[in-house]
């Protein structure tokens, strides 16, 4: 008799998800038998940027999972606790970056700041882009200080606006007709790596000018740019090789350029481009790769970390709350009631599109979605538009919407460390099982019907769509979800859809 068709999709996933996680493991047990008495690695080339390579080290641990009492771990830490001795950009970029994946607050504020102003003082000021410091500006610099000046302002350390439109402003030059980017003004030939890289590096000042006079001034000529530079990447994306943008030309630093991917692609909510399934292809060209002793390119430090940090999918943070799946990663379930996931909705299943938005309410960090402001489990029907949510003053508002994405700052105000409410009919014929899709930005919890059935407090840098899912239970007739989105700071956004189990569109 044949398996269900839902039965063997979710056991091909939870394959792919066991292999990925034994290559992370075995990756990261490779580093730590590489690495030196000092925390360091040797890059297998030179000593020029050690500090650099044990940052990104440092840094892959991390992701990889390693916790803090590990020995390897204890080495990283004790070379950068306190640490001073910033002289380059890359080791400078990728040293925030791991302070801020500690997740140790107030404890590493000294380290970021320390690291975020070397990397302001050492901005070329006649390009307004960055350099080795040595040598010409490179849009590789430059995205790595960018990356670091983002870590370090989700640390608390204030990133100048105007110095930042600044860059933005210099990396738009960098962008050739057909839509890639180029390492140089001097260099003519796009590649996948430097066009990930722009876009990364559009996608953090996106997120930090919000609202910003010279940015919405220009907002639109940033925008399209983003949209070409994907479309690039779409037209000639593999995942064996960094693309160029002349015919049969594939640049070097293949491990770099996934990495580069991973960054702009989840930076940018985008889990497709075009008919890519662009983590799945990557993972799946690194899994076969894999050296017998977990490194990548015969031991190459540099190269498996890149190739672990792909795989591990570094941008996301996950709670140990969380109840959901990366759809484009193999992030594990926090739990191991986490149910397998499901098949993708279909093209043809909508969007929810009529909602109706309360708020904001203001929130603490140490607890986000902890205070119940609307009386969150009494909510079984629609509300009125105009009806008082809660107890409070605030109303309820009805919103339609044409775009996938609620942006709750524009319906209602913008907000930081807030919270706002969204609620939605879902119409089924029958009683019958079913399957929530959503992203938010950032954290949320959800209920149906008054009964809570999701709770997620991620950290998301753009709202994208089907990044996380719920199994439900409709009831025939209206069924009432209402949702709980935190801000912590620039954007805030849902996206949802219900699809039956087997991704197919309701009846």
């Amino acid at each position: 008799m044949a398996l269900p068709l839902l039965l063997v999709l979710a056991c091909a996933q939870d394959a792919f998800e066991a292999r990925v996680n034994r290559a992370i493991d075995r990756g990261a047990a490779f580093l730590k038998t590489a690495q030196k008495p000092d925390g360091a690695w040797s890059d297998g080339r030179n000593d020029r940027f050690e500090s650099g390579v044990a940052a990104l080290g440092f840094l892959t641990l991390i992701k990889s999972g390693v916790g803090e009492s590990d020995p390897a771990m204890q080495r990283c830490l004790r070379r950068f606790d306190g640490f001073r001795g910033y002289e380059r950009t890359y080791s400078t970029g990728v040293l925030l970056m791991a302070f801020e994946a500690l997740k140790r607050g107030d404890r590493d504020k000294a380290n970021a700041e320390a690291g975020a102003k070397w990397l302001r003082e050492h901005r070329d000021e006649a390009s307004k882009l960055w350099a080795y410091p040595d040598v010409e500006v490179d849009l590789s610099n430059t995205q790595y200080a960018l990356l670091g000046l983002h870590a370090a302002s989700r640390m608390g350390v204030a990133l100048p606006k105007e110095f930042l439109m600044e860059t933005v402003s210099a990396v738009l030059k960098l962008q050739q007709r057909e839509g890639g980017f180029t390492y140089r003004a001097n260099v003519d030939v796009a590649t996948g790596s430097m066009t990930a890289a722009a876009l990364a590096d559009l996608r953090i000042a996106a997120l930090h000018l919000k609202g910003f006079a010279p940015y919405e001034a220009r907002r639109r000529e940033v925008e399209a740019a983003e949209r070409e530079g994907f479309a690039w990447l779409e037209k000639r994306l593999r995942a064996d090789a960094n693309p160029a943008g002349v015919r049969g030309s594939m640049r070097p630093w293949h491990h770099y350029f996934l990495y580069a991917l991973e960054r702009a692609c989840s930076l940018a909510g985008v889990a497709k481009l075009g008919a890519h399934a662009w983590y799945r292809e990557g993972a799946d060209q690194l899994l076969s790769a894999q050296e017998t002793d977990g490194s990548w390119k015969r031991g190459d430090v540099v190269d498996t970390c890149f190739a672990l940090l792909f795989l591990k999918r570094a941008t996301l943070t996950w709670s140990s709350d969380a109840r959901a799946l990366d759809p484009v990663g193999p992030e594990p379930a926090a739990d191991a009631k986490t149910p397998a996931r499901p098949p993708a909705p279909k093209d043809d299943v909508p969007f929810l599109r009529t909602w109706w938005v309360a708020g904001p309410f203001p929130s603490r960090r140490s607890d986000p979605l902890g205070r119940d402001d609307v009386g969150e489990t009494t909510i079984k029907t629609a509300p009125r538009d105009g009806e008082r949510a809660g107890s409070s003053s605030r109303k309820w508002k009805k919103v339609e919407i044409a775009d996938r994405v609620l942006d709750l700052e524009k319906a209602l105000i913008p907000f930081d460390v807030a919270c706002a409410y969204a609620a939605t009919v879902v119409t089924s014929s029958k009683e019958q099982d079913a399957v929530l899709w959503l992203h938010h930005d950032d954290g949320a919890k959800a209920w149906l019907n008054g009964k809570p059935i999701y709770e997620n407090e991620t950290y998301s840098e753009a709202c994208g769509a089907d990044v996380y899912f719920a199994p439900i239970r409709l009831k025939p007739g209206a069924n009432v979800l209402l949702f709980k989105v935190y801000d912590e700071n620039y954007s805030c956004g849902l996206c949802a859809r219900v699809s039956a189990p087997d991704g197919s569109r309701l009846e």
